[in-house]
């Protein structure tokens, strides 16, 4: 319902309602790979930053596809969520 929601606000042209709703869907899914993965960081910003530090790590020990564009995207990410998260 949460994310239906936010679709709707968004198609109503209320972006920050929308966003603002999807806000705790994200947070919850971050959580949930965060303990999935064994990286336990509390704050939000910090925990995808280290989810990311984590996935690149995990690419480049197993190889897993182009190597190289999965790490500049994980570092986008990153860097995306460093610096435009609340």
């Amino acid at each position: 319902a949460i994310i239906a929601e936010s679709v709707q606000a968004h198609f109503m042209g209320l972006d920050h309602v929308a966003v603002g709703g999807l806000m705790p869907v994200i947070e919850g899914a971050a959580r949930r790979l965060a303990e999935n993965r064994g990286v336990s960081v509390k704050e939000i910003r910090p925990q995808f930053k280290a989810l990311a530090m984590d996935c690149i790590r995990q690419v480049t020990e197993d190889d897993i596809g182009v190597v190289g564009e999965l790490i500049s995207m994980l570092e986008s990410f990153s860097d995306f969520a460093d610096q435009n998260l609340y």
